[in-house]
């Protein structure tokens, strides 16, 4: 039986330089014989499959690094060392190419282009920033991992990088919770007990809390405490009562969040902030 050949579609992806720059380059690509696809080479490089369908292939653009995966997924990261870079304005564009090839796994191959187009902001403009800790990738069913710098913010249990997070389908080794994922990576932070959960900039910029998306508790209703910092000093702190999927609570001008479950178990997942 002869194989029929998958079909790449040339595609076009649009960002803001202040938005998470991700993507899939197979997002359009069709197979029809419904076979998994795979990303080959982008550029002229070959994309590394043999360290697993997590590891991540270098590709240097014009303007910054892409980061590619064998099943297509991709990030890309500006290069602020580059003067056109930096002086990227509301009115201005760069334009990234990658060229790539892809596969059925069965011999079929077909050539593609994804353009991506990234528009400048003024400097003085905040933009709104979701983190989705979901995609932090942990591997395991229950990783000892420490915390990366994660788009620009840090993020600790109890005053520490190191924590446990759990992955899986279930989080069934902790008490009450049982949280079902939609691609096998942990929602977030798991806080067991009464470890406190902190979130700061990098930078030690300040910036606005607007909500975090619980995914999910051990207990509803359930009691936080819910403490604001500004040059080390508790700017805001309050008791609250959670009842619902969501916390939204505008909080200005801060430079770490601490929440503080008093003895529940929760996952939290996406953060939504003004930077």
């Amino acid at each position: 039986m002869t194989n029929a050949k998958p079909t790449a579609v040339d595609d076009l992806l649009v960002f803001f330089e202040h938005d998470w720059i991700r993507g899939d380059l197979l997002r359009l690509a069709s197979d029809p014989e419904g076979a998994d696809m795979y990303v080959r080479f982008v550029n002229g490089i070959r994309i590394d499959a043999k360290h697993g369908p997590d590891h991540e292939t270098i590709i240097e653009g014009k303007y910054g690094t892409f980061k590619v995966k064998p099943d297509g997924h991709f990030t890309y990261e500006l290069d602020y060392t580059l003067d056109v870079v930096k002086k990227l304005g509301k009115s201005d564009q760069l334009i990234e190419k990658l060229s790539y090839k892809m596969s059925d796994g069965s011999g079929g191959t077909d050539l593609g282009v994804l353009t991506l187009a990234i528009d400048g902001v003024n400097e003085d403009e905040k933009y709104h920033e979701v983190l989705d800790f979901d995609d932090m990738g942990v591997l395991s069913r229950a990783d000892s991992f420490s915390l990366p710098n994660y788009r620009g913010f840090a993020l600790s249990v109890n005053g520490s990088h190191d924590v446990t997070l759990l992955n899986g389908i279930v989080y069934d080794s902790i008490p009450g919770v049982d949280a079902i994922t939609e691609d096998g990576f942990s929602d977030t932070v798991l806080s067991p007990g009464s470890a406190p959960v902190s979130l700061k900039l990098l930078d030690g910029g300040e910036f606005t809390f607007q909500s975090v998306s619980i995914a999910e508790l051990s207990a509803s209703p359930f009691h936080l405490t819910l403490t604001a910092l500004n040059d080390g000093q508790i700017v805001y702190q309050h008791e609250l009562e959670v009842t619902g999927p969501s916390l939204e609570l505008n909080i200005e001008d801060i430079e770490e969040i601490r929440f503080d479950f008093m003895g529940n178990s929760v996952v939290l997942d996406n953060f939504s902030l003004w930077v």
